[in-house]
């Protein structure tokens, strides 16, 4: 749906062509790395009555947490069933019965490492600890003077970025073959929940708190914001639904929930506990003694695919469109094929698949098929007015390709009290989650002024015409004539730095970060891949 077909709302326009109305209160949705530093960046600010973010698990983290409890009983059940759940429902035993938990898990898994070297994705005011050799034990990030308190301007002036204060890139200890400068599972979640209770932002975390619909409307007694409903589930009690108004609404969680799913002719018939996505993946031993045909060739289906060759029934077939872009070490126990035309099962036998591929090749006697083809786009809490009627439509197209009616990927161009957080594809998540946090930071506390509703709703239009409207609309390395994520990423941050009276921005994208990310990361990587291949790596379990 293009921009022109989101229509007006007989409401009050919630802005004009060159500000915003007054936000006092912020609600944020999702405690991960971005929630996080957008939550760091409000309370920074100092103007704002309340801000608050909702978490639906029990802990924060977003991705990067792994509950090892939760990913064994997943693995139990995967054993029992041959069938992945998501959300995930436990029992344990309470004083009136069995209590039945609700959980989302991460979709990371035992061994999983992170495919950026910690200095290029540290938040700017917050260094990750240079490595040390290979314990790769969780240490604490190093500490600085910053603070969050009610005074916004003299805290804004104590971690004032505006010279650029970022960690150095730290390439040197490559030359230790005992160092590795790519974090653990176990050593992002560290570094996340240290940020998190340095600026204390953990005290205006909801846990347990299910966002399960957000409306942009208006109100009995005329205001007009954002209804933001939540379920609570405490332990022990009965989940409650609480209704609540916000100002603004950042969304900054649920990148995960909704599966990409090849179109491939003869999958739907296939049965499902033989059909696993990556997102269910947590430990190689379910693939012991199976023969394993893996689609997709990103980071989840290269990890699961090296990591389940030592107990899998090899050679490992993977089903690639094209060569791959990341670290991949060679392995004759892995194949790389073309793409699929066709699954079935063998007539031969019910309990094996078989797959032609495009260029005519059978391959048969399958066990299990990987999905290792990623997310779409998908909010169904989420609503956004589209008409006189005051009726709404859903924020993504109904082939969740990419999220509709974006300012720069990150703003809402008609109502820009919505803000969108890590939800475009790129290399240094972290850091780039932080510029756009303070962007909208600066917005919402006054100090920054919008671009005009027309300029606005016409970056859709060029982002459309620079990559096309598909899938990988929100990769912005594909934006190559935009000057690709460097760009992105400095002009959010200049964006920042224009505001008056400081404060905390996003990284330097310098020619030595710009150099790191877009020449070397892959042969850092491999090298890396290298080292750690025979040595145990610290997984999350």
């Amino acid at each position: 749906m293009p921009p022109s077909e989101l229509g007006t709302t007989s409401m009050q326009n919630p802005t004009d062509s060159t500000g915003l109305p007054k936000i006092k209160r912020i609600a944020i949705v999702g405690a991960g790395p971005g929630g996080l530093t957008a939550f760091k960046s409000f309370l920074e600010e100092g103007v704002f009555e309340e801000a608050r973010a909702f978490e639906r698990r029990d802990d924060i983290g977003g991705v990067w947490y792994l509950d090892p409890l939760i990913a064994k009983q997943e693995v139990d059940r995967y054993q029992e069933t041959r069938r992945g759940e998501y959300p995930f429902r436990s029992t344990k035993p309470s004083d009136d019965g069995q209590e039945e938990r609700v959980h989302w898990p991460s979709p990371a898994y035992e061994g999983m490492m992170g495919n950026i070297p910690r200095d290029l994705i540290a938040f700017s005011d917050f260094p990750w600890p240079k490595p040390t050799s290979s314990s790769l034990s969780a240490s604490e990030p190093q500490d600085i003077d910053a603070d969050t308190g009610s005074d916004g301007a003299k805290n804004r002036n104590r971690i004032q970025d505006a010279e650029n204060e970022d960690a150095e890139l730290d390439m040197e200890s490559l030359a230790d073959e005992d160092v590795d400068i790519f974090p653990t599972l176990l050593e992002t979640i560290a570094y996340i929940k240290s940020y998190a209770a340095h600026f204390n932002l953990l005290p205006h975390v909801s846990l347990n708190a299910e966002v399960v619909s957000v409306r942009y409307r208006k109100r009995d007694d005329g205001y007009v914001g954002w209804e933001v409903k939540v379920k609570t589930r405490a332990v022990g009690e009965a989940p409650t639904e609480i209704t609540s108004w916000w100002d603004a609404v950042v969304m900054a969680g649920g990148m995960c929930d909704s599966l990409a799913i090849p179109n491939i002719d003869g999958l739907e018939a296939l049965p499902e506990e033989q059909v696993v996505h990556a997102r269910h993946y947590r430990s190689p031993t379910s693939w012991t003694g199976k023969k394993i045909l893996a689609l997709g060739n990103g980071y989840s289906s290269i990890d699961i695919c090296a990591q389940s060759a030592p107990l899998a029934k090899t050679p490992i077939y993977r089903s690639i469109h094209h060569p791959c872009f990341f670290a991949c070490l060679p392995d004759e126990r892995v194949i790389d094929v073309g793409p699929i035309k066709r699954l079935y099962i063998m007539p031969s036998d019910a309990e094996k698949i078989g797959a032609e591929l495009e260029d005519g090749q059978i391959l048969e006697d399958f066990d299990v098929v990987i999905l290792g083809t990623g997310y779409r786009y998908e909010f169904p809490f989420l609503r956004i007015p589209s008409s006189d009627t005051q009726e709404d439509v859903p924020a993504t197209p109904p082939d969740r390709r990419r999220i509709l009616g974006l300012y720069k990927h990150f703003l809402h161009a008609r109502y820009p009290t919505l803000g969108l957080i890590s939800y475009e594809i790129l290399f240094t998540t972290f850091s780039v989650a932080q510029a756009q946090a303070c962007v909208l930071a600066r917005l919402y506390s006054g100090r920054l002024a919008l671009p005009s509703l027309e300029e606005r709703v016409a970056d859709e239009g060029k982002c459309i015409e620079e990559v096309g409207d598909d899938h990988l609309f929100h990769v912005i390395p594909r934006y190559m004539k935009s000057g690709g994520e460097p760009a992105y990423g400095q002009w959010l941050r200049e964006w920042a730095l224009s505001a008056p009276a400081g404060g905390s921005v996003g990284v330097q994208w310098d020619d030595k970060r710009r150099m790191v990310v877009y020449k070397n990361i892959v042969k850092l990587k491999t090298e890396q891949l290298r080292r750690s291949k025979g040595r145990r790596i610290n997984g999350a379990y």
